[in-house]
């Protein structure tokens, strides 16, 4: 390795000629070390955060550390300077700073100090399902991985796929609170049949798969494990689960999260210490088109409050879910003419009934709203996020949908390409997965509410919001 360029007035290095070369090093401890240290990696890594004080003054801040320790070098001047000799960059910033490097015809060279132990084989059984090929994909493609993928039912066949795979290695799974390891737990324990470890308050038993809190999964011994999964990342990301992550003791990292970014900058910058690589990679959202139907909905009374009132105007308004299962009952047989009669429109029916071809689903707040409906919709699968994890996900036969609350509907893969929501009030369409990346099209299909001002008031708030976010408006 030639040596680092002298530094300017300022201490800095500077980046002339004389040396495009940058060694970039991956250490145990989940962090990357650049020699020498560039600004230009300082400024990729900064953002500006607004620092709540009396006068709201904007600073910039950086995910990526200097090390404490300096080295001397003699300036062009002749004068002794001494300058950081190492730039630390988090793991999940590493290809991006390779790539800016590259851009500015600087040679990387990049080298490995992870190794992982004589456990780390893998095994003749090995499963073949979807979540089975994810994990274990992304577990060959690098030491740390985070694969988004929203239903739990699939990470806990992933993970448990992943121990089979690798059936001498140590496996630690770390959860961040008790209610998230005892949800977790409903789907992985009936899938993976060896005795499991626990690290849960005083009860510690040691096993070579061992789950617990992530704050207590013993890190004192020196190559005690192999692998650290994440079930829940976005969760997952407070000071002492990083020091457990960078703690140098588990070669491997494979974390879950819901979502590509969660929109909070810091949560987003700490899951990047996580992971290498994402997988599968961000895809475009598929188009939606908004189709806006009338409801003709009963004519509620007074409500002393909220609740009452979102009850009277959308749960139990029976007029309405007349109305909603009518139209689930229309698209999901999959005649035209059934298409026509519910909507009213030969234009807006061809649309719609090309897309129920690849499934329906029907979109409520509650499980209440999902039973009312279920009454009137017979065959239809009712899903929630209260169902046991363990138990097989249902289909609904030929000619029916699914009926599905917001939160099961963000817990599970919505694999329909219509959602006719019944939700009402006058919030935006909730993150719910929905359509899916490998989807072309996806169709919504919201009300007018015009039965109640104060129902059609919020509508007019949500058909604003469709009109900013959707590919198209009808009518």
């Amino acid at each position: 390795m030639r040596t680092a360029n002298p530094p300017d007035a300022k201490g800095h290095p500077m980046n002339a000629p004389v040396d495009r070369t940058a060694a970039v090093t991956l250490w145990p401890a989940q962090w990357a070390t650049v020699i020498p240290p560039f600004r230009e990696i300082e400024e990729l890594l900064s953002r500006e955060l607004l620092v709540w004080d009396e006068r709201r003054r904007p600073r910039m801040t950086t995910v990526c550390k200097f090390d404490i320790r300096t080295r001397t070098v003699l300036a062009p001047d002749g004068r002794s300077v001494a300058f950081v000799e190492r730039q630390f960059v988090p793991l999940g910033a590493v290809a991006g700073v390779i790539n800016l490097l590259e851009r500015k015809g600087i040679d990387c060279i990049v080298d490995e100090r992870r190794a992982d132990s004589p456990r780390w084989v893998l095994g003749t059984r090995i499963r073949v399902s979807y979540a089975a090929s994810a994990a274990l994909g992304a577990l060959a493609a690098a030491r740390t991985v985070r694969v988004v993928e929203r239903a739990e039912n699939e990470i806990a066949e992933g993970i448990a796929a992943a121990c089979d795979a690798y059936p001498d290695a140590r496996i630690a799974i770390g959860l961040p609170t008790r209610k998230t390891l005892e949800r977790f737990m409903q789907r992985f324990a009936p899938r993976f049949r060896e005795p499991l470890g626990f690290y849960l308050g005083k009860r510690r038993l040691p096993g070579r798969v061992s789950i617990g809190l992530i704050g207590q999964l013993p890190i004192k011994y020196e190559h005690s494990w192999d692998l650290l999964v994440l079930p829940h990342a976005e969760s997952t990301v407070g000071d002492r689960a990083l020091e457990v992550v960078q703690s140098a003791k588990f070669p491997r990292v494979l974390s879950f999260s819901r979502v590509y970014a969660t929109g909070d900058v810091n949560v987003d910058e700490r899951m990047s210490m996580l992971a290498e690589i994402v997988r599968p990679e961000p895809r475009p959202n598929p188009p939606v088109t908004a189709v806006i139907l009338a409801a003709h909905g009963s004519t509620p009374g007074k409500w002393a409050d909220a609740f009452e009132e979102k009850r009277q105007l959308y749960v139990g308004n029976a007029k309405r879910n007349r109305r909603i299962a009518e139209i689930g009952k229309g698209l999901a047989n999959g005649r035209r003419k059934s298409a026509i009669a519910v909507l009213g429109d030969e234009r807006t029916a061809d649309l719609v009934r090309d897309a129920a071809a690849g499934g329906i689903a029907i979109l409520v707040e509650t499980p209440a709203h999902a039973r009312t409906l279920a009454e009137s919709l017979t065959g239809w699968v009712v899903r929630t996020a209260s169902q046991r994890g363990d138990s097989p996900p249902v289909r609904p036969i030929a000619g029916c949908g699914y009926i599905v609350t917001e939160l099961g509907a963000a817990a599970t893969d919505l694999e329909v390409r219509v959602v006719i929501r019944a939700t009402g009030t006058r919030w935006p369409m909730p993150d719910i997965g929905w359509p899916r990346p490998t989807a072309e099209t996806g169709v919504l299909i919201d009300f007018s509410d015009e039965y109640h001002e104060v129902a059609a008031r919020h509508a007019r708030h949500r058909v604003e919001h469709y009109r900013r976010t959707c590919a198209a408006v009808w009518p």
